[in-house]
């Protein structure tokens, strides 16, 4: 009989996404659990702003960036210095930094709303540590790539440049070449997407792990004609919170995660009811 109600719970739920507001207690929660629709996250437009706001900021710190290198290049026509990248590393962090925290906690926000009625376990105040934490690993393992992938193109330009002996005007050209899209605003959205989707992806994550109720997780996937075969066979699929590290799958991703909740209260409950007590 229990899971007859619980069946029925679930498919009308699916069917009916308003049902939740005429619900109560624990027949509310579970259907909100339920009622996020395929290929949408709780969290989407939200998302979007965040990826637009990132996105802009981003060319704009390309666009800075390159007039910094060609400025640099034109002083010393060599390669430049350990010094100068550190510098670039640091003053792409201080670009980020102002939006890590909000966007974070944006994630945060929407992996409590996932949770439906039983959001109030956690208390977003004892996340502050895990917070200023992880953002000290996110510089150092993120951010350090995006870096050292612009120092890379920047090294190897410069270099061949060097060995032709063409003008300076060939390297500035090459540099500056939108289609290489080191400093494009293809590849400021790109990281924008990838990096919010990270960021959401732990802020979920770590509400989760605080409600105590989340084990695991549903890898939920775009669900549209853009979404890679590599992602596309893990829709739906079930895996441990723990893996969830690895959303983004990869650069671009828009993958998100549903929380598989432990219903054991809200079984137990409609055993309460059956039984009359």
């Amino acid at each position: 009989m229990r899971d007859l109600i619980i069946d029925a719970l679930k498919a009308a739920s699916e069917a009916h996404p308003n049902l939740r507001g005429y619900l109560k207690g624990t027949a509310a929660w579970y259907a909100g659990a339920l009622a996020l629709k395929a290929g949408e996250a709780p969290d989407d437009e939200q998302r979007l702003r965040d990826e637009r706001n990132l996105a802009k900021k981003l060319e704009q710190f390309f666009e800075g960036q390159l007039d910094r290198i060609l400025k640099e290049v034109k002083r010393q026509y060599k390669t430049l210095s350990f010094e100068f990248w550190s510098e670039e590393e640091r003053a792409l962090w201080e670009m980020f930094s102002d939006d890590f925290v909000g966007i974070l906690m944006h994630g945060v926000n929407g992996g409590i709303s996932g949770l439906g009625d039983i959001a109030n376990l956690i208390n977003v105040d004892n996340l502050t540590s895990p917070i200023i934490a992880y953002g000290r690993t996110y510089r150092a393992d993120w951010l350090k790539l995006i870096s050292e992938t612009t120092r890379d193109f920047v090294e190897k330009s410069t270099l061949e440049w060097i060995a032709s002996g063409d003008p300076l005007s060939e390297l500035i050209k090459t540099l500056s070449n939108p289609e290489l899209g080191v400093f494009s605003k293809t590849r400021a959205a790109r990281i924008a997407t990838t990096e919010v989707t990270r960021l959401y992806s732990l802020g979920n994550k770590l509400a989760w792990e605080q409600s105590g109720t989340v084990k695991e997780f549903i890898w939920q996937t775009a669900n549209d004609e853009a979404v890679c075969p590599m992602c596309g066979g893990r829709h739906n699929q079930v895996y441990p919170l723990e893996q969830m590290k690895e959303i983004p799958a990869h650069p671009n991703c828009r993958c998100w995660a549903k929380p598989v909740v432990n219903y054991e209260g809200f079984a137990n409950e409609i055993d309460r009811i059956l039984a009359g007590r």
